[in-house]
């Protein structure tokens, strides 16, 4: 390619592996003993008793990868972009699976099933303006796909809950996927015959401007078996971008980052907003969903001269004989943050020379400077419970990123 002028670098790139993961714990393959207390004698006694269920056929999961990408660099190493396509199938994942309590024990520690995480990642940097005053812009995107391809012979799916919060892994789809009863819509009169009996499936107590759910099944019912995936804990894209600028000694960078897509499930909000007396703590419940029976106690004077508004939006349930709706608290986990600014200035070499300082920078940054997102809770990008693979994507009243001011200098002598 020499004659190529406008490239001045294009590699094509591949590589095919198998990479272990032996973080299974000293001798979890044997039933070890633990430190217990029971009743002996009338009292209190400590003793030794096994603590696990023996596993003699535990081994290392086992990740075959496999990578293709190239880079290239072009027009005099302004442009360069970098791009990879990854594949990881990960077998004998290491997985605590449920036993019965009749064993004595909640779940045992065994090799079961297998999932792949696909994806790709992009890196472009481009200089855009190289005089004296210079811009450089660089940009890294990526995304991320998971899917569960087996599982053990005896098991079809995994459901978990965690503090009311439910979630699914099963064949075909991908690792603690949201679990909700699905909602269509509020109960409306119609829905109901003159003598208060429902004419559509509902949840026991239900009234009008509660949560409409949706017989997924078909049986006339609204149960748990009405239940169904919902939604990922997986953005569709994560992105970052970063603008340079240099002109004389002054440096000016500014880090942007986000993600679109995805959802995130906010169970902090049986705290703070779950419909009911103590638990309202977002204005939108003055604008609920309100029977006739509680009309007549509504101050519609003192509203009216104070301009306030408590007639029903349309989209806040009934919070009386209110049935709790997962649905409404998976929210869009899309977010685009200044992540950071920084301005710097470097002082002339020619005055840092009398004072026998080879380099001296002054600089100012902010970091989180602000977050654009509709999501209600402090942050989307959380996961209350990241080290437990069935509950993913949760935020479970995550503490909030805080905004930080640093001034600095840097000497070199």
């Amino acid at each position: 390619m020499k004659n190529v002028k406008w490239v001045n670098l294009l590699k094509l790139r591949s590589s095919l592996g198998t990479s272990g993961n032996d973080r299974i714990g000293d001798y979890f393959y044997l039933s070890q003993l633990g430190t217990f207390y029971s009743a002996f004698g009338g009292t209190k006694q400590i003793g030794a008793a096994a603590s696990n269920i023996a596993n003699p056929d535990l081994k290392w999961e086992e990740t075959h990868s496999f990578d293709v990408g190239f880079d290239l660099s072009a027009l005099h190493n302004r442009v360069q972009f970098n791009f990879d396509y990854y594949r990881n199938d990960t077998k004998n994942l290491l997985f605590n699976v449920p036993v019965p309590y009749t064993t004595g024990f909640e779940s045992t520690l065994t090799n079961i099933g297998k999932v792949r995480n696909s994806g790709w990642e992009v890196d472009l940097t481009t200089h855009n303006i190289d005089r004296k005053f210079k811009w450089t812009t660089s940009l890294n995107l990526s995304h991320n796909s998971n899917e569960v391809l087996e599982m053990g012979t005896n098991t079809k799916q995994i459901i978990s809950s965690i503090n009311g919060g439910q979630f699914i892994t099963k064949v075909g789809g991908q690792v603690s996927q949201f679990y909700i009863l699905p909602a269509n819509g509020f109960l409306a009169p119609s829905d109901f015959d003159a003598s208060g009996k429902a004419l559509v499936p509902i949840l026991a107590g239900e009234e009008v401007g509660n949560y409409k759910y949706v017989d997924t099944n078909k049986d006339g019912k609204i149960n748990s078996s009405d239940f169904v995936p919902y939604g990922s804990n997986l953005p569709k894209l994560t992105w970052g971008l970063t603008n340079r600028v240099n002109y004389k000694n002054f440096e000016l960078s500014v880090l942007l980052q986000g993600q679109m897509g995805g959802d995130i499930y906010f169970l902090g909000a049986r705290h703070i907003d779950a419909g009911f007396p103590g638990r309202t703590s977002y204005s939108r419940w003055v604008r609920t969903y309100k029977p006739d029976y509680l009309k007549p106690a509504i101050p519609t004077e003192y509203n009216s001269a104070h301009g306030i508004d408590m007639s029903w939006d349309g989209k806040t349930q009934n919070t009386f004989n209110f049935a709790d709706d997962t649905n409404s608290r998976v929210y869009d986990a899309t977010y685009v943050r200044i992540k950071n600014i920084t301005l710097s200035y470097n002082m002339p070499s020619k005055l840092l020379k009398k004072i026998k300082v080879e380099r001296l920078k002054i600089y100012g940054s902010i970091d989180n400077v602000h977050t654009f997102s509709t999501y209600p809770g402090f942050t989307p990008e959380t996961s209350s419970y990241g080290n437990g693979t069935t509950q993913l994507g949760v935020d479970y009243s995550t503490y909030p990123l805080s905004r930080r001011f640093t001034l600095g200098v840097n000497f070199t002598f």
